[in-house]
């Protein structure tokens, strides 16, 4: 993953990594004076999705961002298809979101958070709102969990 560090993809340059899942790598990305993130599919995910007919998740992901309006859900910029020593890469840009996801927020809040009726109510009504937003849209989340949740770093 981080051998990504330093290249260049469709004019974002990738600066740092900022996270790692099933089926990709996402990384802090920078064009002009701008700050975005960079989610780039592992090739070897993308062949067994290939074969298993399961590219269309990638699809979908990539409609489902172009389609949702909402403030508590992350915005979709570009999306393609880069090309680094003859291997396909398939990348999703977003707007990058300056925070921490609710997994490690947790893991380091947890004790004040539990306390602090105000904030959790404030945090799980916007992750409810998001929901609700993508849900008039007719859009489902199809992976929701605390690492794909990101609080701001004024919550």
């Amino acid at each position: 993953m981080f051998y990504m560090i330093g290249k260049t993809i469709d004019g974002y340059k990738i600066i740092k990594a900022i996270g790692s899942g099933t089926f990709g790598h996402t990384f802090k990305a920078i064009k002009g004076n701008k700050i975005f993130a960079i989610k780039i599919l592992k090739p070897e995910a993308m062949s067994n999705e290939i074969k298993s007919g399961g590219f269309k998740r990638f699809e979908r992901e990539v409609r489902s961002l172009q389609k949702v309006n909402s403030e508590y859900v992350v915005k979709y910029i570009n999306s393609g298809i880069w090309l680094d020593s003859e291997i396909e890469h398939y990348f999703i840009v977003m707007e990058y979101i300056d925070g921490v996801d609710f997994n490690k927020y947790l893991k380091k809040h947890r004790t004040e958070f539990i306390k602090n009726e105000n904030l959790m109510k404030k945090i799980f009504s916007e992750i409810l709102n998001g929901l609700y937003d993508m849900y008039k849209q007719k859009i489902i989340h199809r992976d929701l969990k605390p690492a794909n949740i990101f609080i701001t770093h004024n919550n």
